[in-house]
């Protein structure tokens, strides 16, 4: 009985998900605003004492995103070549650590990049309608951070330290750093991006890939299945 009940649940959720995602689509020709999930990819990279110092994402949980990214307003882009949408952007998490330990006057530490928590890390994102109709992808991103962050140094082998400015932490800001991509409209699972998005600056970089967003109707949803089939076997251990 109870597997019947969790399968009907499931169901229930996938159905009311897909009809969401087909209504959204009816409704609204863009990217509507929200966050964006990203991981970090290769070719990612921060100066440091005057040497590129490759770096990789440092999740903050496994699977989860080292970066995100909010959008703050809706982006309506018609299905016509040459149509724009520009919006503005906060980026709330930057978790980078380096690919391997650096050498820092003899000794060896890990190096961890996050945003500075004193100042906001703004900026835009504009899309670009490069197809008429529907297309995969249907445009192209172009973007920039002002990225203030926190540079900040961890012996090899240990946990990582706290920043302390001056000591083993080193305040930065990148302005503007430069990025594009490309994009498409079909945002089942809250994913708008295609391929990835790379951003440059004289000294950083940083190559990105969109991973997928829970959406809160989504975790509901999950969430009220769950409930309901804790009380059923509840129920039926009374």
């Amino acid at each position: 009985m109870v597997r019947k009940i969790t399968r009907s649940l499931i169901l229930l959720s996938v159905l009311a998900i897909a009809s969401g995602t087909v209504t959204r689509a009816a409704e609204f020709e863009g990217v509507q605003a929200g966050t964006d999930w990203l991981v970090t990819l290769p070719g990612t990279f921060v100066t440091f004492n005057g040497s590129a110092v490759p770096m990789m994402g440092n999740p903050i949980f496994v699977g989860g995103p080292d970066t995100i990214v909010r959008r703050l307003s809706d982006m309506n882009v018609p299905d016509v070549a040459n149509s724009m949408a520009t919006t503005a952007t906060i980026m709330t998490l930057l978790a980078l650590k380096s690919v391997a330990p650096v050498n820092v006057g003899g000794s060896f530490f890990d190096v961890y990049v996050d945003l500075d928590p004193g100042h906001l890390t703004n900026g835009s994102i504009t899309l670009t309608q490069t197809v008429t109709g529907e297309g995969i992808p249907e445009g192209t991103i172009s973007s920039f951070f002002d990225v203030f962050f926190d540079l900040s140094l961890t012996p090899t082998g240990q946990a990582k330290a706290p920043c302390t400015v001056g000591v083993n932490c080193f305040p930065g800001e990148v302005n503007p750093l430069n990025g594009s991509g490309s994009w498409t409209d079909d945002n089942a699972n809250g994913v708008f991006l295609v391929g990835q998005v790379n951003y440059v600056a004289p000294t950083e970089a940083h190559n990105a890939m969109q991973i997928p967003t829970p959406e809160p109707g989504t975790l509901l949803l999950l969430g009220s299945a769950l409930v309901a089939l804790s009380l059923r076997l509840k129920l039926r251990r009374a």
